[in-house]
């Protein structure tokens, strides 16, 4: 385990919607030297007419982008909605984090988040159509493999044409980004597997776990109807191969970790205080 060494390399958070993002954040926010700069593609005040539009990332994305190249390597740490390729505008070594979600869920998420919020720019097509006709329709790039879309380093902004749809090509590339040994890929249903092993990582510390920007009780899957899984794991079909894959990754590595990175805290606390011994 060697600690990641902002001063020299920067750390690029992908932010895929309605995967725990802002909750991660949280704990990636205690572990960023406080003398070290930060970008946030998500910056809400710069565009404050773009707010609940995706155009915003693009926006600010562009604006990272036409930065000179001596101020963009000032940034320790990125962040945000994008697509996965800003390394290609850093000079200094770049390793990615992220966190995916079990597609289902995120879509079901997805839905109940755009129909509680009035300036997002999918509420009105939400609040007039059921979960079924939303998975199924045409009304945004979001709908169709998002998961993939933003890993597959294809596209060169957040935002792009439903009519564009990711393939299977696209799909091995994201695999192939998980796979990446310098990469670190996460798992919401295993978040706190995920925190052990992004610690493991980039030797980073425990920190606070939060939970933001969490959408408000709504159904759960279980009360969804065949059809509703159904629509949704087909036109999802490669973010569930990507989310399989991760899985497995994730997996793969926490076996290879010493003990104290694998055992919940509560258990390593019990087993140093009968041993009088640092578990290892």
């Amino acid at each position: 385990m060697n600690k990641f060494n902002f001063a020299e390399s920067a750390l690029i958070f992908i932010h895929i919607p309605k995967c725990g993002g802002n909750s991660f954040l949280a704990y990636m926010e205690s572990q960023i030297p406080k003398n070290m700069l930060a970008f946030d593609l998500n910056d809400h005040s710069r565009t404050p007419e773009l707010n609940g539009q995706p155009e915003k990332y693009d926006a600010r994305l562009s604006e990272f982008k036409s930065m000179p190249l001596e101020e963009r390597n000032k940034y320790a740490f990125v962040y945000g909605h994008m697509p996965q390729g800003i390394h290609k505008h850093i000079s200094r070594p770049c390793q990615y984090v992220t966190i995916i979600r079990e597609p289902v869920n995120r879509m079901v998420s997805l839905y109940w988040f755009a129909r509680s919020v009035p300036n997002h720019y999918l509420h009105s097509f939400a609040q007039q159509h059921s979960l079924l006709e939303f998975a199924q329709s045409d009304a945004s790039f979001e709908l169709d493999n998002q998961q993939t879309r933003l890993l597959c380093n294809r596209y060169d902004c957040y935002s792009s044409d439903i009519n564009d749809r990711v393939n299977q090509d696209d799909a091995d590339r994201a695999i192939a980004h998980v796979m990446n040994p310098r990469n670190v890929t996460g798992i919401l249903e295993e978040y706190q597997k995920t925190l052990r092993l992004v610690r493991h990582h980039f030797g980073f510390q425990v920190g606070p776990t939060v939970r933001r920007n969490v959408t408000r009780s709504h159904p759960s899957i279980q009360g969804l109807i065949p059809d509703e899984i159904d629509a949704i794991k087909e036109r999802n079909r490669f973010d569930i191969q990507l989310y399989e894959a991760a899985r497995l990754e994730l997996h793969r590595r926490l076996d290879g970790l010493p003990r104290q990175f694998c055992l919940p805290k509560f258990l390593r606390r019990f087993l140093k205080g009968r041993s009088g011994n640092r578990v290892s």
